[in-house]
């Protein structure tokens, strides 16, 4: 890997790290979010230190470039992620939904007591 490329990751790992850190600490990332954030930008330093066994794995697979098979693994990941997120998409939804429902059921019982007792008082 170029050394030049090194120092940009580097660069780029620092700042996203330390933006990911002050979301956690200000409560703006939820910690469910957070794992994982932590585990793609952790990931950065990970790729610059395992990058010549990239080399052997894309030689071994017969893909013509390392950087071709750390694109491909990339995107194996992005995919992961998309999929967690859209669990826990889902999830809140189905919480959201039932939240609202027993909203409503309450508001309904409300307006009935409120019915009655308008009735009772003379």
């Amino acid at each position: 890997m170029p050394d030049k490329l090194i120092v940009v990751l580097g660069i780029f790992f620092i700042i996203s790290f330390v933006f990911v850190l002050r979301m956690i600490v200000k409560h703006q990332l939820r910690e469910v979010y957070a794992v994982a954030w932590v585990f793609v930008t952790l990931s950065i330093p990970a790729t610059i230190v395992l990058f010549p066994l990239f080399s052997k794995v894309s030689a071994y697979l017969g893909i013509s470039s390392p950087f071709n098979l750390a694109v491909f693994v990339g995107f194996v990941i992005s995919f992961g992620l998309l999929l967690h997120f859209s669990a826990l998409n889902s999830g809140m939804q189905r919480n959201l939904k039932n939240c609202i429902q027993k909203i409503a059921v309450l508001e309904a019982e409300i307006r009935e007591l409120s019915a009655k007792q308008s009735k009772n008082d003379p």
